[in-house]
């Protein structure tokens, strides 16, 4: 059909034309890297209408793609819209205290073990300290807190949030905690972070307003909603090997949303009172959200919010890139990773990480 429409049909009225000639598999992917956010709220789909329908569940899958892509395009286009201004100071600013700049450059082969915050995470602080033996371990800035109370000094630490929350994580650490941990941040973070980072600082281009041109040759990768999700694809960058997750829950468990003791529960105890416990606080916190119910990974569902669901759906089909397993029980179910128990790190070589940056 494809062929056919070529040799019979005249179609140079057709300008700017992207055809699409793959799976459905890959069509997602292809999408969200053709179609342009600017001009994606004025996009739709033209049905066609015909007496004779083939294929029609393959038609209504591929609507359902192209929804989906629509959606999560309109959804950053007004992010980029409403926070625009303020990633393009934060550069400007960020440029200006940056005597000289590095990013990540080639790839090793080492295994990749990503810190995120999700509640499940106090359950693998016991084994974390052996990851960092086994592999090159990486953590959300959400979560370096709390690793570093527990003596866990992980090779890095990845924040890439544009506001001012993002510097709360870094508030009240003492210099020689965190001297020999690598900083993986962006033009566009809130100027304070890279203004009293004490250690090394390695600069990643998510593309962001200004960032591109500021810093050409930065590691780019591409905006990801979430940063567990900015952390996988610098994983796929700088390594070769399996990617590992702690604390990947993207849903409520434990009655909560994020892993004990961070920053979430601090501010519900400072805020607190007798009429109104911190326990009150995080209830209150979770109901506000929209809710939607999603698959457990104990075979039952769970319960998560409208945006966790979104960054689980882009995960899942992002993990079809690389072995990707992920430590826990509980939280959201991925069909494209394996859940994995913590005895799999005694099969692992001790090595000594790092990798190259310019």
């Amino acid at each position: 059909v494809y062929r056919s429409a070529f040799e019979n049909i005249d179609l140079s009225f057709l300008k700017r034309v992207k055809f699409y000639s793959g799976s459905l598999e890959t069509l997602f992917d292809f999408l969200m890297n053709t179609i342009d956010e600017e001009k994606s709220s004025k996009a739709e789909i033209l049905k066609l209408n015909s007496e004779v329908k083939l294929y029609q569940e393959v038609f209504n899958t591929i609507a359902d793609i192209i929804n989906s892509v629509l959606g999560k395009k309109i959804q950053s286009f007004i992010t980029l819209k409403a926070f625009g201004y303020r990633w393009m100071s934060n550069v400007i600013r960020n440029i200006k205290g940056l005597p000289f700049v590095y990013t990540p450059s080639k790839s090793e082969d080492f295994p990749v073990f990503i810190i995120a915050s999700g509640p499940g995470l106090e359950d693998s602080i016991p084994y974390i300290k052996l990851m960092k033996k086994k592999g090159y371990l990486i953590s959300l800035s959400h979560s370096l807190n709390t690793l570093i109370k527990h003596g866990i000094k992980p090779h890095a630490v990845i924040a890439i949030d544009a506001g001012f929350s993002v510097c709360k994580h870094f508030f009240n650490l003492e210099e020689k905690a965190y001297q020999d941990v690598l900083l993986i941040t962006t033009l566009s973070v809130y100027p304070r972070v890279i203004k009293y980072w004490k250690g090394k600082i390695a600069i990643v281009n998510i593309d962001m307003p200004l960032e591109k041109q500021s810093f050409p040759d930065a590691m780019f990768l591409p905006v990801a909603g979430t940063v567990a999700s900015t952390a996988f694809l610098l994983g796929l960058k700088i390594s070769s090997n399996s990617i590992y997750f702690c604390g990947l829950d993207l849903a409520f468990i434990y009655n909560r949303y994020h892993h004990k003791h961070s920053l979430a529960e601090e501010t519900f105890i400072y805020r607190s009172g007798k009429l109104k416990t911190a326990e009150t606080f995080l209830y209150n916190q979770i109901n506000s959200f929209q809710t939607t119910i999603i698959p457990s990974r104990d075979g039952k569902t769970i319960k998560t919010n409208r945006a966790m669901a979104s960054y689980r759906e882009w995960l899942d089909n992002a993990f079809k890139k690389r072995d990707v397993f992920i430590f826990g029980k509980h939280g959201a179910f991925f069909e494209n990773a394996i859940i994995a128990d913590y005895n799999v790190l005694n099969n692992l070589p001790d090595m000594d990480c790092n990798f190259s940056i310019n």
